[in-house]
């Protein structure tokens, strides 16, 4: 049974036209349920391959939510340390400051 689109022995390769047409040929054959049958396994597999996908995500999405925590705690303490710096050397530019106000008198 050679279908519109096909033309008898004008495959790719050598033997492929037999091949789909004996791969035509069970399908006719097959009963609805062995087709279900198959469309359901199908879809069984598809089902599977994308649980693993998801999971794949859902572990990738976490590494990255917690480089992001520690990035952020990173960031706070270098803010906290310049903020502290910083203090430290008002503190230093103030007692400079009370000294030299205190030599002038």
């Amino acid at each position: 049974m050679v279908e519109e689109s096909e033309t008898p022995g004008q495959g790719g390769r050598m033997g492929e036209s037999d091949f789909l047409a004996e791969r035509r040929a069970r399908r006719a054959t097959e009963t609805g349920e062995a087709a279900l049958l198959r469309r359901a396994e199908a879809a069984e597999a598809t089902v599977k391959t994308l649980e693993s996908h998801v999971a794949s995500l859902q572990a990738r999405l976490q590494e990255v939510e917690a480089e992001r925590r520690r990035e952020a705690a990173a960031r706070a303490r270098d803010q906290e340390r310049r903020e502290t710096e910083a203090q430290r050397r008002f503190s230093a530019i103030a007692l400079e400051l009370e000294r030299l106000q205190a030599s002038l008198q």
